[in-house]
């Protein structure tokens, strides 16, 4: 997989990053791996941080069947939908979790006038997740993944039933679902031993259909 386009799939959830409040500041060694004008779709220049769909923060003031109505900080009201698509961070596991008075960061795609449909979900009480690397998948085990950075580092992350997943469409729920040569950007925190822990992973790329033999 080429390196152009495991960057341009990183775009596509590049404002999780901002969504969840990540630490500005990745260890100098280390290659933050989404360069501040990010490439074009098909690798070539890029438009800056105004091609990254939006991302807003608000409280819920009212909830209704699969949406919320949002009050933002500039006091205007959005309506937010979501779908089996949205995915949820942090402490929120479904739809179920949220509740009226709750400070929302939410990352998504205007589907109307006045309305968003959620693609990420997070509790702003949750930030922040953590601090980032990203590189290139090079082992995964039964509670661990390692990784590469563009600079030739190697980390590894224990995995474990806190740690979110982000991909597109949802293709990746677990490490079952990883293979080496995936690109991440994983959110992590570190012990007092130097242990790293995963709190979520994004996926840049998810698994690639088969090809077909006959074409």
């Amino acid at each position: 997989m080429s390196k152009k386009v495991w960057i341009a799939g990183l775009i596509s959830l590049v404002l999780v990053l901002a969504v969840a409040g990540v630490a500005v500041a990745a260890p100098q060694s280390v290659d933050p791996a989404d360069p501040p004008n990010p490439p074009g779709p098909r690798g070539g220049p890029g438009r800056g941080p105004g091609f990254r769909p939006p991302h807003l923060t608000g409280e819920i003031t009212e909830l209704g069947d699969d949406q919320f109505t949002m009050t933002l900080r500039i006091g205007a009201t959005i309506t937010v939908e979501v779908d089996e698509q949205t995915q949820y961070i942090g402490s929120l596991d479904s739809f179920a979790d949220l509740e009226v008075g709750m400070q929302m960061a939410v990352a998504g795609k205007r589907s109307g006038e006045g309305t968003l449909l959620a693609k990420v979900l997070m509790n702003t009480a949750d930030k922040p997740l953590g601090t980032r690397i990203g590189g290139e998948v090079t082992a995964v085990g039964s509670n661990s993944l390692t990784i590469e950075t563009p600079n030739g580092e190697k980390f590894v992350f224990n995995v474990d039933s806190g740690t979110d997943f982000l991909s597109r469409e949802n293709a990746v729920n677990s490490l079952a679902d990883f293979e080496v040569g995936d690109h991440v950007v994983v959110l992590f925190e570190q012990t007092a031993s130097g242990t790293l822990t995963a709190t979520l992973i994004v996926v840049a790329v998810g698994p690639q259909p088969e090809s077909n033999p006959s074409n």
